[in-house]
């Protein structure tokens, strides 16, 4: 649940500022150290999940998007995805942003130094 609250935040902030495609600047770096990565993706009007697997899968054959959830109140994703998906992802324009899918918060965490 509190999942659900973190991307509905995420989202609610992040929507009226999008303009182009927003992507988390860690993920290139993420991947290259794993094969995939679990992400949040941000959908543009009348864009459906399938809409964008064929997008994905379409241009080559080693892209993978794997949709875990889909959010259609927000407009959104959870998938996980490989650096050829998401080379992809960041020239459609379908897509508004993608996001790497982890917990956020405002509190310090045991990970933060000071």
């Amino acid at each position: 649940m509190l999942k659900k609250w973190v991307i509905a935040i995420l989202l609610i902030l992040g929507v009226p500022l999008i303009s182009a495609a927003i992507i988390d600047s860690d993920l290139q770096g993420e991947l290259q150290n794993k094969n995939e990565i679990d992400v949040i993706i941000l959908l543009e009007d009348d864009t459906t999940a399938r809409d964008l697997i064929l997008e994905v899968k379409t241009p080559r054959a080693q892209a993978e998007l794997t949709v875990a959830d889909e959010y259609p109140h927000l407009q959104a994703i959870s998938a996980t995805i490989n650096e050829e998906a998401l080379d992809i992802l960041i020239k459609s324009d379908t897509v508004a942003g993608v996001f790497e899918d982890k917990e956020y918060s405002i509190f310090p965490t045991e990970e933060t130094t000071l």
